[in-house]
């Protein structure tokens, strides 16, 4: 695994973009990333959740942002905050996964968004105090759990911030097959070779 990288292109189809969760590598967390804006709400949501390679949850987080003028705002601000929370929680090989294609192209090409530069930059200066990570993107099929947990700020106005171990006792049914799903596609691949 290549660290400290930003994926350069949308996953394709094939082996790689299956349609759950996938399982970091071993030694690896992976740390879901989404966020939700809804125009005229009070506010936007932002979850992040961090499973590690067994597919168990070690944490999870919500937040509510106030003042966020579009989603391409919301995006980014929920990664910084996210990227903020892996280092503070001394968090060392980290996958950060979102399902923003517009987040994805400011990272690449920060001089289309020049209105999120300082923004941008933010993140590029937190991501070092990563030994070892990863921005991919990936399908909303493999992000569920963030996307509702960080949905559930602006549909349920759930505006209480935390940080809890483990899931919310809300998404246990869908981490639970996200993980048996990933434990039955490894034992599937390694009985066929």
């Amino acid at each position: 695994m290549a660290p400290s990288t930003i994926l350069e292109a949308p996953l394709t189809s094939g082996p790689t973009d299956q349609a759950c969760w996938q399982r970091p590598p071993p030694n690896w967390l992976k740390c879901n990333v989404a966020a939700s804006w809804v125009f005229n709400a009070p506010f936007s949501g932002a979850a992040w959740i961090v499973r590690n390679e067994e597919g168990r949850v070690l944490l999870h987080s919500r937040r509510a942002f106030t003042r966020l003028t579009s989603p391409l705002h919301s995006e980014p601000q929920a990664l910084l905050w996210s990227v903020e929370s892996m280092a503070s929680h001394h968090f060392h090989q980290v996958i950060l996964e979102t399902s923003s294609l517009d987040l994805r192209m400011a990272l690449l090409r920060p001089e289309l968004f020049p209105q999120f530069r300082l923004l941008i930059s933010t993140i590029n200066e937190r991501l070092r105090l990563l030994p070892e990570w990863r921005v991919d993107y990936v399908n909303v099929s493999r992000n569920l759990a963030a996307m509702s947990i960080a949905t559930s700020v602006t549909s349920d106005h759930r505006s209480q911030s935390y940080v809890a171990s483990g899931g919310p006792l809300w998404l246990n049914n869908l981490l639970l097959k996200e993980a048996e799903a990933t434990t039955l596609e490894i034992t599937t691949r390694t009985l066929t070779g």
